[in-house]
């Protein structure tokens, strides 16, 4: 990951298109003054991380382009909100934050009135998902450039997915997801396995898909592990609780391994973090994980409270997995990982492969 700019860039939150002040220049140096080379509008609906890996890396993103000097980076919520802290958290990172209606006009205007005519001519607007025509409707109301993030793998993932129309949906998410990338004057996918994804994707159409290689992010860093050794072993599985993902994340593998002789009623637990009240506080996810023969002696399901609460439960954990069958990147293992934490992962996983990729290594065994 790219280092943290010195420099400090002053953090706005305005709501409302009648609110936005157009952009000042500052001191040179800054990162905001007239001779910087780069505009850069990201959007999502959140600066935290309660709606999963997309939102995290989506704020991964931003960070990572305003630690540049000659970027200048907008974070633009949605049909969101974002409270004091995160507006703290920006203004840390040198990213300005706008806050808007889900309204493709009052958003377009905002952004004009927030960057002078003469800015939005190096403006880059960056969209991904559902998000993906909000940023071509900025695009072509703002004529600025338009880059969008491969997340996921659609397709791949509704294969796997064991919902009776999942197969149909990924299709219908993955053509909705290539008219996007079509659209976009840059792709940027999310490690090598969805770079590999959206070049095939693209072939012969002329368009240019790079690849965002995450680094190690700094607010796992700090963690303290023990190394007093237990009578139990605790192993950590963070993901969704959606039932229809159990064997797509590959907690069915993870259960399997509790259910074998050679773990089942022995002092070895799996906590899972991700419990939502859609699924009755992981009521559902605990009746998936008995079905695969695991014992409720061995499982722990918690809600996923905050990154804070994340870190916790990575310092006492003695090893994370990451099971999945399909994974388009895999926060997770990165977040583990960052935590100096023992990580177990599926090769399926394009964090393996980056990892594999940058330590120029073959794979010894696949499963």
């Amino acid at each position: 990951m790219l280092p943290s700019a010195p420099q400090e860039e002053k953090a706005v939150v305005l709501n409302g298109a009648a609110s936005v002040k157009q952009r000042q220049p500052e001191e040179p140096g800054t990162g905001n003054d007239p001779c910087r080379k780069i505009d850069v509008v990201t959007i999502g609906d959140e600066w935290g991380s309660t709606h999963g890996g997309m939102s995290t890396m989506n704020r991964e993103i931003a960070i990572n382009m305003a630690s540049q000097p000659d970027v200048c980076v907008t974070f633009l919520i949605v049909g969101g909100s974002c409270n004091i802290e995160e507006k703290k958290e920006a203004k840390s990172k040198r990213v300005e934050i706008l806050v808007a209606e889900n309204n493709s006009e009052e958003y377009c205007k905002m952004i004009h009135n927030f960057y002078p005519k003469k800015d939005l001519g190096r403006l880059i607007v960056v969209g991904h998902g559902k998000f993906g025509k909000d940023a071509q409707n900025i695009r072509n109301k703002c004529d600025c450039k338009l880059m969008h993030v491969l997340h996921t793998p659609s397709l791949s993932l509704g294969m796997q997915k064991t919902d009776d129309l999942a197969i149909r949906k990924g299709e219908e998410k993955d053509a909705a997801e290539l008219d996007m990338r079509k659209a976009a004057d840059l792709v940027m996918a999310i490690g090598p396995l969805l770079r590999n994804e959206g070049t095939r994707s693209l072939s012969g159409t002329g368009k240019m898909v790079i690849e965002f290689t995450p680094g190690i992010l700094e607010e796992f860093k700090d963690i303290e592990r023990s190394a007093t050794e237990l009578d139990d072993f605790k192993v950590i599985l963070v993901g969704r609780d959606d039932v229809n993902d159990f064997e797509a994340k590959g907690y069915d593998i993870a259960a399997k391994a509790f259910a074998d002789g050679e773990l089942k009623n022995k002092p070895y637990k799996l906590l899972f973090v991700g419990a939502s009240e859609k699924s009755q506080g992981g009521k559902k996810i605990k009746e998936s994980f008995r079905d695969w023969g695991m014992s409720d002696v061995q499982l722990e399901v918690k809600r996923f409270a905050s990154r804070k609460a994340l870190k916790e439960e990575f310092r006492i954990a003695d090893l994370a997995i990451m099971p999945s069958r399909v994974e388009g990147f895999g926060l997770v293992g990165l977040e583990a990982l960052s935590a100096g934490l023992p990580l177990l992962v599926s090769s399926q996983t394009g964090f393996m492969q980056m990892v594999m990729k940058l330590l120029k290594m073959e794979l010894l065994f696949t499963c």
